[in-house]
């Protein structure tokens, strides 16, 4: 939600300074697709030391070997639930965010065309993804 917040704030400032719809468009789509870049690595770097962290905990708590495996079972089963619900959600807003900003097309003499089935899809994406992770956005 924090990067919706922002492109709408970048948004309106690009407004206020007298661009066109299509070149607002551009420029917060490109840029909710850098910021979910950025946020998806570095979600996955926290959840892959979590995980790692995890692992030691419970086998440490454990103990032994034995102690070991059950930390390996159940910390693994809880880090892979984790990043793959995590990472649905980054892949919908980083491909809905792209399809987006492809969706406009400008030629060399500033026509602008718009796909509209790239429109509905990366919607479509974009809100399944948000939706998925409203906080971590």
């Amino acid at each position: 939600m924090l990067g919706l917040v922002i492109a709408l704030i970048l948004s309106t400032v690009l407004l206020a300074m007298g661009k066109n719809g299509n070149v607002i468009f551009k420029k917060a789509t490109g840029f909710l697709f850098k910021w979910y870049v950025v946020i998806a690595s570095l979600v996955a770097l926290i959840t892959i030391v979590l995980a790692v962290l995890g692992f030691l905990t419970v086998g440490f708590l454990a103990g032994g070997p034995l102690g070991a495996l059950i930390g390996t079972f159940a910390g693994g089963a809880v880090a892979l639930i984790a990043t793959v619900y995590i990472g649905v959600a980054y892949v919908l807003q980083i491909c809905g965010s792209k399809i987006l900003h492809d969706s406009l097309t400008v030629d060399s003499i500033g026509t602008a065309a718009w796909d509209m089935q790239k429109v509905a899809f990366g919607i479509i994406m974009l809100f399944l993804g948000v939706a998925g992770l409203p906080f971590l956005s």
